[in-house]
């Protein structure tokens, strides 16, 4: 039979994990996400320069 506290602790361990993995893919998605942005905004600036 398995224990209340074996099982909250195994819960506690199991939504840490699951923090831990959102976290770092929301972390990578902002990461490229301003990647994006960011060259898309020198693009833009390039396509200036080359204008003039």
């Amino acid at each position: 039979m398995i224990t209340a506290a074996l099982l909250s602790e195994s819960v506690s361990f199991l939504i840490f994990y699951i923090l831990k993995f959102v976290g770092m893919a929301l972390v990578i998605a902002l990461a490229m996400f301003i990647g994006i942005k960011l060259r898309k905004h020198t693009d833009a600036k390039k396509a200036k320069q080359q204008e003039d």
